[in-house]
């Protein structure tokens, strides 16, 4: 078992009504410090494009994801607004399956939006950087069944 000490600013549980609540959580498998990603800002539709904004991303620099460890944060987004969740695998054989069942799962208002597919012969997850796009779509937060542990310290992100 592994503990956490690091604070987190990812622990928004009610949004204002022109937000959603947007929930990342994480299992890590054997190699978690193969594991990147980032949240981006797109407003310009085009996945991969180079005017998105990094709105959070993980580990903090410096650190790395602990083995077979559950990881979880909220934060509120914008209604209306595309994002996309990108992903970085150093050897390029995603969270799963060989070396650990690990997932990763995107939520807004408790709906999933974005997720891992377990599945060792689907190539998509044979891939050392991909992007998943969605959009922030609902408005009714229902955001109690998502309090815990966020043990997931936001990265330093400029707001400039």
């Amino acid at each position: 078992s592994s503990s956490s000490s690091s604070s987190s600013s990812f622990s928004a549980t009610n949004c204002p009504i022109d937000e959603g609540l947007w929930n990342l959580q994480i299992l890590t498998d054997n190699y978690p410090w193969e594991t990147k990603w980032e949240l981006h800002d797109n407003s310009t539709h085009v996945v991969g494009g180079n005017t998105s904004v990094i709105v959070a991303s993980g580990p903090p620099d410096g650190l790395n994801y602990e083995r077979r460890t559950r990881y979880t944060g909220n934060l509120c987004l914008p209604i209306g607004q595309y994002y996309f969740m990108r992903w970085f695998d150093a050897m390029g054989d995603g969270l799963c399956c060989k070396y650990g069942q690990g997932e990763w799962t995107v939520r807004v208002d408790g709906e999933v939006v974005l997720e891992s597919i377990n599945d060792q012969n689907n190539n998509s997850n044979n891939v050392k950087q991909k992007d998943f796009p969605f959009q922030v779509t609902t408005t009714n937060s229902d955001a109690d069944e998502l309090k815990g542990t966020f043990l997931m310290p936001r990265a330093n992100v400029e707001l400039a």
